[in-house]
C-alpha cells in the first residue's frame, strides 16, 4: 500500500513540475512576443519619420 502511495506522490510531483515548466515557457513566449511587438512599433515609427 505504501508503494502505491509513493508512486502516486511521485507522479503528482512530476505533473506539478511539468505544469510549472509549461507556465514558465508560456511566460517566456509572451515576453518574446511583447519584445517583437515593441521592435515592430519602433521600426514603424522610424519608417514613418524618415
Amino acid at each position: 500500500m505504501m508503494l502505491v502511495k509513493k508512486l502516486l506522490g511521485l507522479v503528482g510531483q512530476a505533473f506539478q513540475q511539468d505544469c510549472q515548466h509549461t507556465q514558465a515557457v508560456a511566460k517566456m513566449d509572451q515576453a518574446i512576443v511583447r519584445m517583437q511587438q515593441k521592435q515592430n512599433i519602433e521600426i514603424l515609427r522610424t519608417d514613418y519619420l524618415e
